[in-house]
């Protein structure tokens, strides 16, 4: 993991703040690039506009807006593993107290799979029935790791099993993947597609 507090800038916040408040929801909202014509745009210029970050993401990255309110306890403690081996995690907006939806992050809790039937188990066992079952029990493996608005956190989701924290407040995020291992399996994407409708997109 890195964290940075050097690569975003003040302004690129503050516009894409602009536009999610022109976007009001109740409890949760997720914005996906690549479903959302006017979120891409939006995404592509946040991009551009912080040159340090332009040149840590590759072309065809996958970037989602996590915007949560205290309402929000669905998408609050869901650990899972990215089907990418790099997320870069860029808050927006955080509460300026404890219960202000930090990230947990797992590190290394599995072996990077070297194949997708070993991705696709691994996957099922942790999120399905270490997350519903035994997540208690194994609470004390998550590390928190506070990232503060004009912060950048750079991990490896993948291996490492994370989620986030429930928030009192708004939290905003942006979240941008690459490096996808298993890019053209129709399952890996069939994934993707579930999870934008667990979203809501």
């Amino acid at each position: 993991m890195k964290l940075s507090g050097d690569i975003i800038s003040a302004a690129s916040i503050s516009r894409m703040n602009d536009w999610l408040d022109a976007r009001p929801y109740e409890n949760f909202q997720f914005f996906f690039a690549e479903k959302d014509d006017a979120f891409s745009h939006e995404a592509a210029a946040f991009i551009d506009s912080n040159p340090r970050l332009k040149e840590m993401v590759p072309e065809g990255a996958y970037v989602v807006t996590r915007c949560v309110k205290t309402q929000g306890r669905k998408v609050a403690l869901v650990p899972h593993f990215d089907n990418y081996r790099s997320t870069i995690l860029i808050p927006l907006c955080v509460p300026e107290h404890d219960a202000n939806g930090d990230i947990l992050i797992w590190e290394n809790a599995r072996k990077a799979p070297d194949g997708l039937f070993r991705h696709i188990v691994t996957k099922v066992w942790f999120q399905i029935i270490i997350a519903n079952l035994f997540l208690n029990p194994v609470l004390d493996n998550f590390s928190r790791t506070t990232v503060q608005v004009g912060e950048t956190l750079t991990f490896d989701g993948f291996v490492n099993f994370h989620c986030n924290m429930h928030v009192d407040g708004e939290r905003r995020s942006i979240l941008i993947h690459f490096d996808k291992p298993f890019s053209n399996s129709r399952i890996v994407r069939m994934l993707e597609r579930v999870s934008q409708w667990w979203a809501g997109a």
